[in-house]
């Protein structure tokens, strides 16, 4: 019988991707079928949380780890100039409600800047950190338990975030791990 392979650091990075990426989706859903203010604004809260999250994680945990054993970190520069963009635009979204006109403008703003982070470090950075010795399978544990305290601050998103059932939502369940982990 096979063991699965625990996921790395990357492997877990690459699925909080993929998840602000489903809720993104989510967000454009609730657009699209003029979900109630409500809807859009709880939407809208997860995605700032969750990218709030992963942001530092990545500043706490993850950049100042790979930095030192990369010869170039410009692409670590990089990530974490977009998180300080990230940052300013979760702020003035929060400030904010979805009946604002500059609203959905901002949203896009924000995921345009998560998808040019996300590419920063899946197409730059991570093939580098894989080259390297760092340890990614202890990195993934100090990631997860920091996630777990920043998630327990807050059982009702967590629950949310967490949740499985596609019926609940029009794009489906977010991408687990694992099914990340299996992908060629």
């Amino acid at each position: 019988m096979s063991k699965t392979p625990r996921p790395d650091a990357l492997d877990l990075l690459t699925a909080d991707h993929a998840q602000a990426g489903w809720l993104f989706e989510t967000f454009k859903a609730t657009c699209e079928r003029n979900a109630s203010v409500a809807e859009k604004t709880a939407v809208a809260e997860e995605i700032c949380y969750l990218l709030s999250i992963q942001g530092q994680l990545e500043e706490e945990i993850f950049y100042p780890s790979v930095r030192p054993g990369l010869d170039d970190a410009s692409a670590v520069d990089a990530a974490e100039r977009e998180s300080l963009t990230t940052k300013d635009l979760i702020a003035e979204i929060c400030a904010m409600t979805p009946a604002e006109p500059l609203y959905n403008a901002k949203m896009a703003a924000l995921q345009a800047t998560i998808k040019r982070r996300m590419r920063i470090e899946q197409q730059e950075m991570f093939p580098k950190v894989r080259e390297t010795n760092i340890d990614l399978a202890s990195l993934a544990v100090e990631i997860q338990n920091r996630k777990s305290e920043l998630l327990a601050q807050d059982e009702g998103i967590r629950d949310r975030l967490e949740r499985e059932d596609e019926s609940a939502d029009p794009v489906g369940p977010p991408p687990s791990v694992q099914a990340l982990a299996d992908k060629p």
